[in-house]
């Protein structure tokens, strides 16, 4: 039996319903049809998939199996009824379609009961009435009894009833629902009656846009590729998804693109061409919209590149660099630094422990270099580089292949950071064996650090995978002097080596948003 509650009669009714008695008789009707009639029970060897509703902003019903159809007409017979329960604006919403429109002459009153599971029955919590040709309309809650105002609208073939916002809403522990129709008079034989259903979260997609790095851009005129990925992070697919473009002073290719359909967990993206056409830093928005009226937007700042300069001096500069052959090798990254120590001598190596070495003769590291500070030529033991703002390409002895190399900023000693940053690499090859890995690192400006770290490998002769997953490593952090760090591990370990932050597009240190150098390893931020 479902719980004996009701909702008021017209004669507990307040002011502004007492005239509708003919609705007010018809819900003493159907009240008394909820409390007698089995229609909410769920089909036969089925059970509720939850004793609760799942704790959500907002959770739906929706109704389409039948359990009898009495309807004499299609503008009398219900095909789908949809209760939506809004927690945060604590209102409930129920649209139900008939198979045809309904007229006057075809009119129908709709039940629409939102409760809890007791065993297979949906008990009655709160309910939503209203008519389905004409504009009566009326809800209540029960246990205790309380008034619910309702609007009621129509488009076509289907009505919509909503609730006026009540507390209880937001807060009752209700989980199922049901629905069913009656012509006015003869309420003990409902035209279409539908099974109770779970009251639970919604299977929808969620969309999320990104744009990749928060600041892009070229040279005046030039157009920078943006890579914007949408991906689907509900339990629903996203159909007909779409990506537009918005922003003012800058002039795109194409302003939209349509990416289908994307399915729960996944993503796709498309790359646009984007240039700034007026300004020098303009916002660069992605709308990307789904059916159902989903929609997400991200953001990134389009600048002008400055052209790069020449240095007036590399006395103290500090450049990383990377081989861009590593994977012929097997290897993820394979690093490199040249530090222009003084103005004579350039370290080539990473420095042991992180002091800035002393070099005064040259050595298998120390190199011999001059530099022209108006051609920005310098001559590194013997092999011509040109450097400016940007870097350069340098062979460093020993290498097969020469090295791309970026500026770096030596942090001053007390500096702290803000970041959260990974470094992923790879090692062998995997027809024998191979690794991966991803380390993480993340700094805080209170002065402390979290390391972790993630690897997996395999060895396909012997059919064998691992996974490692070692606790996470804390401590605390001070740059103890320029370019050099400090890390006490909470176990007792202390490591010093170099640190230096990357620099972003417009020339200016960006550890948070670009990366850093931590000793040889390159740590950055993954922005697809």
């Amino acid at each position: 039996m479902r719980a004996h509650a009701r909702p008021h009669s017209s004669s507990s009714a307040s002011v502004r319903h007492r005239q509708r008695t003919t609705l007010w008789s018809a819900i003493a009707a159907i009240v008394a049809l909820i409390l007698t009639s089995s229609l909410a029970a769920v089909p036969a060897g089925a059970e509720p998939a939850s004793a609760r509703a799942a704790d959500t902003e907002i959770q739906r019903a929706t109704m389409t199996a039948v359990s009898s159809n009495n309807a004499p007409s299609a503008q009398q017979r219900l095909t789908k009824v949809v209760l939506t329960r809004d927690r945060s604006a604590r209102k409930l919403k129920a649209t139900a379609t008939f198979a045809a429109s309904p007229t006057a002459s075809t009119n129908s009153y709709v039940a629409v009961v939102v409760g809890r599971w007791n065993g297979d029955t949906c008990e009655m919590g709160a309910h939503l009435l209203g008519a389905a040709a004409t504009n009566e309309a009326a809800g209540g809650l029960t246990n205790p009894d309380a008034d619910l105002a309702v609007t009621r609208s129509r488009s076509g073939a289907s009505i919509t009833l909503t609730s006026a916002a009540h507390s209880r809403i937001g807060t009752e522990p209700w989980n199922c629902a049901y629905a069913f129709n009656a012509e006015p008079g003869n309420y003990a034989n409902p035209y279409t009656e539908f099974y109770g259903q779970d009251l639970a979260v919604p299977v929808a997609p969620k969309l999320s846009v990104s744009l990749g790095a928060p600041l892009q851009g070229d040279y005046k005129g030039t157009y920078t590729k943006v890579k914007v990925v949408v991906r689907n992070t509900g339990k629903g697919e996203a159909t007909n998804v779409r990506v537009r473009l918005s922003g003012t002073g800058l002039k795109m290719l194409s302003t939209s693109t349509t990416l289908g359909t994307i399915r729960p967990g996944y993503g796709t993206s498309h790359t646009f061409k984007v240039r700034v056409s007026s300004g020098t830093k303009r916002t660069l928005k992605a709308t990307a919209t789904a059916s159902g009226g989903h929609s997400a937007s991200g953001t990134t700042a389009m600048v002008v590149k400055p052209r790069p300069t020449k240095y007036t001096s590399l006395t103290g500069r500090y450049f990383w660099g990377f081989r861009p052959d590593a994977q012929k090798y097997n290897v993820g990254w394979m690093t490199r630094a040249v530090w222009f120590v003084n103005s004579r001598y350039a370290y080539v190596d990473f420095a042991k422990n992180g002091v800035k070495p002393s070099c005064t003769r040259t050595t298998a590291k120390c190199k011999r270099y001059t530099y022209n500070a108006r051609t920005g030529v310098a001559t590194i033991a013997g092999q011509k580089v040109t450097i400016n703002t940007e870097g350069f390409t340098y062979k460093v002895p020993g290498d097969p292949a020469a090295s791309y190399f970026d500026p770096t900023y030596l942090p001053k000693k007390g500096a702290l950071l803000s970041t959260f940053l990974l470094h992923r690499t790879s090692y062998g090859n995997c027809l024998i064996m191979c690794s991966s890995s991803i380390d993480r690192v993340q700094f805080g400006r209170n002065g402390r650090f979290v390391y972790s770290r993630v690897a997996l490998g395999s060895w396909p002769g012997v059919d064998t995978n691992w996974t490692t997953v070692p606790p996470d490593q804390r401590g605390t952090y001070r740059v103890i002097s320029t370019g050099r760090i400090e890390l006490k591990y909470a176990n007792g370990t202390v490591k010093r080596m170099t640190i230096g932050y990357m620099l972003d597009l417009l020339g200016r240190s960006s550890p948070t948003n670009d990366g850093i150098m931590l000793g040889k390893t390159n740590f950055y931020t993954d922005w697809d």
